[in-house]
């Protein structure tokens, strides 16, 4: 089994109130932000392709964000 994690950053050019926009809509979409305050949103729940598409269709160009996906293997019990 595989599971995976997808990391937004927004880009550190962006006003605060495009991250905030930014922020606003990956909470909508189900990202939670990390809990150290950093302006990292994360979920295990949204692939990245949908969160880039979300976010395009939500008025973001690709260069305002970062978006990350790791994917960790996971070990059933024997």
């Amino acid at each position: 089994m595989v599971n995976h994690v997808t990391s937004v950053m927004p880009e550190r050019s962006l006003s605060e109130a495009r991250a905030a926009d930014l922020g606003a809509a990956l909470v909508d979409l189900g990202f939670e932000r990390d809990r150290r305050g950093r302006a990292v949103f994360r979920s295990t729940t949204v692939e990245a392709a949908a969160a880039r598409a979300y976010l395009r269709g939500r008025g973001f160009g690709d260069r305002e964000f970062r978006l990350v996906l790791v994917y960790e293997r996971s070990w059933g019990i024997l």
